[in-house]
């Protein structure tokens, strides 16, 4: 959800379907709408439901993991505030997470129109995609939710979120280890 054009900049998803051999199926929906009324009504449309009703037989997954960029704009004020709360690092298909994992701010999925991420963990392939020092932090939250089979990112990134997973690892799990 979320893509406005049908330019392929805007649309990778196409360029993986065609390099596959499938057929690329677009939700031609914003995946954050401004409030739960606008996100039942979407999801009720023909168009939107045909995909949405496609999410039951996913069983690979390739997602961005990104970092704390929301804002007052894209979210509202209480929102954001209750993501600073929360001490949100990341988020993976507008579903926000802390450093632990746990995913917070639940209200705001009532207004998200894409796969539930928290069922990304139960699928036989999740490839979770992000580097750069702003996505070390998303990036552990991600693996920790347990929604990260697979993470395609630099070396770089990998052993920075394995310095930072060791320094903020609980005490009884690095006992444990």
């Amino acid at each position: 959800g979320g893509y406005w054009t049908t330019g392929p900049e805007r649309e990778p998803y196409r360029r993986v379907a065609e390099a596959l051999g499938g057929q690329a199926r677009g939700l031609m929906a914003p995946g954050l709408v401004d409030d739960a009324a606008t996100q039942r009504a979407l999801v009720a449309h023909a168009g939107v439901r045909a995909i949405v009703d496609l999410w039951d037989r996913v069983d690979v997954a390739l997602f961005g993991i990104g970092g704390p960029a929301w804002s007052v704009a894209a979210l509202g004020d209480a929102t954001e505030h209750d993501l600073d709360a929360a001490e949100a690092v990341g988020e993976v298909l507008v579903a926000p997470f802390d450093l632990d994992g746990t995913f917070v701010c639940p209200d705001l999925r009532e207004r998200v129109i894409a796969l539930d991420a928290r069922r990304l963990g139960r699928l036989p392939v999740s490839i979770g995609v992000a580097s750069g020092e702003a996505k070390i932090r998303a990036i552990l939250g991600a693996v920790r939710a347990g929604i990260v089979r697979t993470l395609v990112t630099d070396v770089a990134t990998a052993e920075a979120v394995v310095t930072l997973d060791g320094a903020t690892r609980a005490p009884s799990a690095a006992h444990a280890a």
